[in-house]
């Protein structure tokens, strides 16, 4: 062991003991969760059906939630600053079997999460297990608000089973998995179910808009360098053994400098800020 080395690794060492930052990575900024439901029965209720309603909850902090509206629609989802995720349901109803008097019936649910990718560029995971009758009557979608770019649509994950004028109007998503890159930077996530491009169906004809889609979006854990879902002694030696290479081009450095967690080339005293944070915490967000 070199001198310098030796240096490196007390340091090391006496961080462990009293160290406290933030964690990089994701930093969940908002969250919006939404259940609407509303019936429309115009001009007047025929006899034998209840009056009109229009209805609909929101919630905006962190952590899991659950609603079922009077009217039957249930929704639930959970944020926090590792994952994203829920379970959305909608449908729309017209009944025209009372000739010109419809019956309209609506629910929809839906989240919205705007988070900032920090430090370094990271790679999300996201599932999706689900259908819609018409093409965009469940969706996931990720929007880079720095450049007003999607990165990330559900539409074109899924598979559309039957062809015709709406382009597939039935798209299914069978244990979808896939990966998104995402920069640093803000970013805006958009999950839901709802009925906004359903079409007016004919006489007797109902249930045009069916949607649900669950779905999970995960950020990972920077410093679970092994990817064991926790940040444990294992990761302490794959840091370890970065932080005593201490550059990043160096021959020995695993490939990509995982260790390297605020992405400025070396693996040091900042990096390890960051590392410590985690391993104290032990499980990944």
């Amino acid at each position: 062991m070199t001198p310098n080395t030796t240096v490196r690794t007390a340091t090391l060492c006496l961080l462990t003991l009293g160290s406290g930052s933030a964690l990089a990575g994701v930093n969940v900024l908002s969250r919006s969760s939404n259940v609407t439901a509303f019936q429309d029965l115009s001009p007047t209720p025929p006899p034998g059906y209840d009056p009109n309603y229009n209805e609909s909850q929101s919630y905006t902090p962190l952590g899991a939630w659950s609603s079922t509206l009077p009217h039957g629609l249930p929704h639930s989802s959970s944020v926090t600053n590792g994952a994203a995720s829920g379970s959305f349901r909608s449908n729309y109803y017209e009944n025209n079997q009372l000739g010109s008097q419809g019956v309209w019936y609506a629910r929809a649910s839906s989240l919205a999460v705007d988070f900032k990718v920090t430090n370094r560029a990271i790679a999300a995971r996201i599932d999706l297990d689900g259908y819609c009758i018409l093409l965009r009557n469940a969706y996931l979608t990720i929007l880079n608000l720095d450049t007003n770019q999607f990165v990330f649509d559900s539409i074109d994950h899924g598979v559309a089973e039957i062809a015709g004028d709406f382009e597939g109007m039935e798209m299914r998503w069978n244990a979808v998995q896939r990966s998104v890159d995402l920069s640093t930077g803000h970013y805006r996530l958009l999950i839901g179910a709802g009925y906004e491009h359903t079409f007016h169906p004919g006489p007797g004809q109902g249930q045009q808009a069916n949607a649900h889609l669950d779905a999970t979006v995960t950020f990972p854990c920077e410093a679970d360098l092994n990817a064991s879902g926790t940040v444990d002694d294992a990761d302490f030696a794959v840091f370890a053994f970065a932080y005593n290479l201490l550059l990043c081009d160096d021959a020995a450095m695993a490939v990509g400098c995982p260790s390297d967690l605020n992405g400025d080339t070396t693996v040091d005293d900042a990096d390890f800020q960051v590392f410590v944070h985690a391993y104290n915490a032990a499980i990944c967000p």
